[in-house]
C-alpha cells in the first residue's frame, strides 16, 4: 500500500474530524491537501495555513482544480448528500464520512451515482483498516472457536449535553446511533459475513432507546439475529460512558478486542490489544499493529483504488463496500425508527 502514489485532497468542512484526517495523511505522508472549503472562509484559510493548499469560497471552485484528485466529505450527517453528489458527479474520488447519509433513499442514490458515473466512492469508517477486523474474521472464518454465538458491543461515551450541539440536535443528525451506531452494526455485519462467507442481513429482533431533552437518543440498544443463530447485542451512547470493547463469544471461547473503534483510544495509534480464550482456558494477549493509523490507510486504500487499472469503485475488504453501505443505512434506519416509536 505504501508504495501506491498518494492524492491530492479536497476538505469539505474543516471542522475537528478534518483536522485529524489532514494530520494523518502529512505524518503518514499518505496524501496532500489540495484544497478546502466550509462555511467560513476564515476557517478554511486557518485550515490550509497549518495544513496547506488553498482556502475557496465554494465546493465548485474546489472542484474545479484539477489536482483535486479526491475529496474528504465531513459535513454533519445530514449535510452529505449534496456535496458528496456534487463530487461524484465532478469525477472526483469520494471518502465520505459515515453514516454516508441519514436517508435510506439518499444513500441508494449516491451508490447508484458512483456505479453510473464510474467514480470510487467509500464510506469512512476508518476503524475496518486496522489488521484487528482481519484478525477476527479469521478467527471466525478458521472455525478455530467454532462458531460465533454471541456478539456484545458497545459505543458509549458521555459528552456534556448542548441542546445546539451536533450530538443532540434533530437538524444536525443528534443521537448516538447516527453518530457512533454504525460501528458496532458494521462489525456485527462483518462478523456475521465471515461466518457465513459473504454478506448477510440480520434481523432486527429488538431496539430500545433513552431520549435526551432535545428528542435525540442519547442510549440505544438493538438486538441483530442472523441467519445461522448468531446473534449481536449492540449499543451506543453520547450522555452515558458505557465503554467500547467487544466481545465475541463463539462456541470453543471468545475473543476481546479491547479497543476496536479507536485504537489504544487515541486517533493516530497503530497497535491495538486484543484477546482471545479457548474452552475457559486463560486468555492470551496480542499486540496487532499497522504500519500506520486509520486515517492514513483509508486514504491509501482510496489511492490505490484510484491508481489501479481495473478502477474499482468501491474499497476491498474488510473495508465497508457499497452493498454493506446499503446494508448499513437499512439497518440503522430500522434500528432508528423502532427505536424512537
Amino acid at each position: 500500500m505504501s508504495q501506491t502514489p498518494t492524492l491530492g485532497w479536497g476538505i469539505v468542512a474543516p471542522g475537528a474530524i478534518s483536522r485529524t484526517f489532514a494530520e494523518s495523511l502529512r505524518r503518514h505522508r499518505a496524501g496532500r491537501v489540495v484544497a478546502v472549503t466550509g462555511r467560513s472562509l476564515e476557517r478554511s484559510r486557518e485550515f490550509a495555513r497549518e495544513f496547506g493548499g488553498s482556502a475557496v469560497d465554494t465546493l465548485e471552485q474546489l472542484l474545479a482544480d484539477p489536482a483535486v484528485q479526491a475529496v474528504y466529505v465531513a459535513t454533519p450527517h445530514p449535510q452529505h448528500f449534496e456535496p458528496a453528489h456534487k463530487v461524484l458527479e465532478a469525477g472526483k474520488a469520494l471518502l465520505c464520512e459515515k453514516p454516508m447519509t441519514v436517508s435510506v433513499a439518499d444513500t441508494e442514490a449516491l451508490v447508484a451515482a458512483s456505479r453510473r458515473l464510474r467514480v470510487p466512492l467509500a464510506e469512512a469508517y476508518m476503524y475496518r483498516c486496522h489488521p484487528q477486523v482481519a484478525w477476527v474474521q479469521e478467527v471466525v472464518r478458521s472455525g478455530q472457536l467454532g462458531k460465533p454465538v454471541l456478539l456484545e458491543a458497545p459505543f458509549c461515551f458521555a459528552a456534556p449535553f448542548d441542546p445546539k450541539g451536533r450530538l443532540f440536535a434533530p437538524e444536525l443528525g443528534g443521537g448516538g446511533i447516527y453518530d457512533v451506531g454504525g460501528y458496532p452494526v458494521s462489525l456485527a455485519l462483518a462478523i456475521g459475513s465471515a461466518a457465513s462467507g459473504s454478506l448477510v442481513l440480520p434481523t432486527l429482533e429488538a431496539a430500545w432507546a433513552e431520549r435526551a431533552p432535545t428528542g435525540v437518543d442519547a442510549h440505544a440498544t438493538a438486538t441483530l439475529r442472523f441467519p445461522g443463530g448468531f446473534v449481536a447485542k449492540v449499543s451506543c451512547a453520547v450522555m452515558r460512558d458505557l465503554g467500547q470493547v467487544a466481545t465475541l463469544h463463539l462456541e470453543h471461547g471468545r475473543v476481546v478486542l479491547e479497543t476496536p473503534y479507536l485504537v489504544d483510544n487515541q486517533r493516530h495509534a497503530v497497535a491495538a490489544k486484543v484477546r482471545i480464550a479457548r474452552d475457559g482456558r486463560p486468555e492470551e494477549v496480542r499486540v496487532l499493529s499497522a504500519p500506520v493509523d486509520n486515517y492514513a490507510a483509508e486514504a491509501l486504500a482510496l489511492a490505490a483504488m484510484v491508481a489501479a487499472p481495473q478502477k474499482p469503485l468501491e474499497p476491498p475488504a474488510p473495508l465497508v463496500g457499497h452493498a454493506e453501505s446499503l446494508a448499513l443505512a437499512r439497518l440503522l434506519d430500522a434500528w432508528r425508527r423502532a427505536a424512537l416509536a
